[in-house]
């Protein structure tokens, strides 16, 4: 039997964990364990009669393994607004897409302009709640910009009875004890993530440990992004173990695939594939530190990027809007000129090519049994041709994985 493209089939053996098959419904998320009669009988029609086969595919049918996709888009409930104050840096990872070299940084005498800005933006999308994620360069080299911009746009969201949080990004080296207390006293920023990698050096981390510990006993959750590369690829237990030790239930700890950008050279040996296998050999680890990485089936992305979200936005410290961050400072990929609000046109191109994108009429999509899942993939990828057939790969691997890994925990029970 040919499966429907919305259900993923998985080999138990191919993970070394007997002779079984899971069916997932990539859609509603139906996930049914078939023993090795059952998808003998389903595959090959091996079965030992023809009531047996047609018994089996009702059974399946009844608890929605066959339900068909019903692609209707999610509500829009929350404005992500990306906003890059600087594009400086104090680093100059290998694997940046900006470099860490561009000198383009917001003012204090901007603020007017980007506040008149997002309250038209969110006077126009009407959410419930906006998220402002603050991103970079390195963002932290201009926090006094943020706070005095942070406590402005949280009185809009105040005014406007919206829900209202803040995420900031940061590689950790102008972290400190003082830093954090600064940062919980005079923004609403309640959410970090730092990026640690083999080019983060021991008397960096030794601040960060220190600052995390602060943070987190003011209130702050954070994720710690540990980017793998194969030299550094031996620390990741120590570190994870050092911030399971501080940890008070709101830090967690994840790992990033570093691949890379333009011309700027692969620093990786490791495929996707590779990097997906070894991720998932540690989940049960991680699980025991208690920092995250609870079992649970993949979801479908509705806009889980900011780039194919209609109702948010990336604002550079150029004062123009982009879809994604990757793309600023080009002036190709520039959208709107907030700095001339009243006569600034639109560039239309640099918005459809990202919001009217449907993976099911891509061809390297559309008949791939996890497109439902990943809707196309990251968007930076496709406009210039970066989707690999080993990149496409990984992501089943990884989609794969983490059914099985919640299939093992034992959290679902057999749906028959």
């Amino acid at each position: 039997m040919q499966l429907p493209n919305y259900v993923l089939r998985i080999d138990l053996s191919d993970f070394d964990l007997g002779s079984k098959v899971l069916l997932f419904n990539t859609v509603n998320q139906v996930l049914v364990e078939l023993d090795k009669e059952e998808a003998k009988c389903l595959f090959e029609r091996g079965c030992s009669s023809e009531d047996q086969f047609e018994r089996l595919f009702k059974d399946l049918e009844k608890v929605g393994i066959f339900d068909e996709p019903q692609l209707e888009s999610e509500p829009f409930n929350t404005s992500r607004i990306v906003i890059v104050p600087t594009l400086r840096c104090n680093k100059s990872c290998s694997y940046c897409y900006h470099g860490g070299t561009i000198n383009l940084e917001m003012k204090i005498a901007d603020i007017p302009t980007l506040l008149h800005y997002i309250k038209n933006f969110i006077k126009e999308k009407k959410p419930q709640k906006v998220s402002v994620i603050w991103h970079g360069g390195e963002p932290l080299l201009v926090v006094n910009f943020i706070s005095r911009l942070s406590n402005e746009l949280h009185r809009i969201a105040f005014l406007n009875d919206l829900g209202y949080e803040e995420t900031l990004l940061t590689n950790g080296v102008l972290l400190s004890e003082d830093m954090a207390i600064f940062i919980m006293k005079n923004t609403y920023i309640r959410d970090i993530q730092i990026s640690i990698d083999k080019e983060t050096s021991e008397s960096s981390l030794q601040k960060i440990k220190l600052s995390v510990k602060k943070l987190l006993e003011e209130g702050c959750a954070i994720t710690i992004k540990y980017n793998v590369q194969e030299q550094n690829w031996d620390r990741i237990k120590q570190i994870a173990q050092y911030f399971s030790s501080i940890s008070n239930g709101n830090l967690f700890f994840i790992l990033g695939y570093l691949e890379p950008h333009g011309d700027l050279g692969t620093w990786s040996p490791m495929s996707y594939s590779e990097f997906i296998d070894r991720y998932w050999s540690l989940a049960d680890f991680f699980r025991s530190l208690r920092i995250g990485w609870e079992p649970s089936l993949p979801t479908r992305l509705f806009s889980a990027c900011v780039a194919d979200d209609p109702n948010s936005i990336t604002i550079g410290p150029d004062l123009f809007t982009y879809r994604c961050n990757v793309n600023i400072p080009s002036s190709k990929w520039r959208i709107f000129g907030i700095h001339d609000q009243e006569n600034g046109k639109v560039n239309k191109m640099a918005e459809t090519i990202f919001l009217d994108y449907d993976p099911f009429n891509d061809p390297l999509c559309k008949d791939c049994p996890v497109v439902y899942l990943c809707m196309g993939g990251c968007h930076i990828k496709r406009i210039f041709n970066q989707r690999t057939k080993e990149y496409c790969k990984g992501t089943v691997l990884r989609v794969k994985w983490q059914v099985v890994d919640f299939y093992k925990s034992k959290v679902i029970c057999k749906n028959r």
